[in-house]
């Protein structure tokens, strides 16, 4: 898992350059990273970077369809963590309910990652509009 995660801080050397391919690279790599170690402390931050780098070059409408296209795959997991069998080291002989604790630690990591995307996301749309008002405002001045 450490090497695809060293993996996708190299390819965010190219979010300048090949901004959606990398968001895709990166969403595949991160759904492998969870599927190799599902409660892991990965949180989604090279798919936070080359979302907002999509979102800085490209439509508002291209980086939400984006943004939908490449967090449904680990929304999807986490459902399917929260819903499919049970992991054997959360079963433990307790008075505690272990498929409580798996629903709300799936449900808590899918909500958080997606919405931390949105933020991403909505930050880089944000860049783009101001840089896109600051021209619009540069060249009425130099009219």
């Amino acid at each position: 898992a450490a090497s695809l995660l060293i993996l996708v801080a190299g390819g965010l050397f190219f979010r300048r350059s090949h901004p959606v391919a990398l968001v895709a690279f990166v969403a595949v790599v991160e759904v492998a990273v969870t599927l190799l170690h599902p409660w892991g402390s990965n949180v989604s931050a090279g798919l936070w970077f080359s979302l907002y780098a999509v979102a800085v070059v490209h439509t508002r409408r291209f980086s939400l369809i984006t943004l939908a296209a490449a967090t449904a795959p680990l929304a999807l997991l986490y459902l399917l963590a929260a819903v499919g069998p049970m992991e054997a080291s959360l079963v433990r002989e307790s008075g505690r309910n272990p498929a409580e604790f798996q629903l709300l630690t799936s449900i808590a990591a899918g909500a958080a990652i997606a919405l931390s995307n949105v933020i991403a996301t909505g930050i880089g749309i944000s860049v783009r509009q101001r840089r896109e008002h600051e021209q619009e405002v540069a060249a009425w001045a130099a009219r």
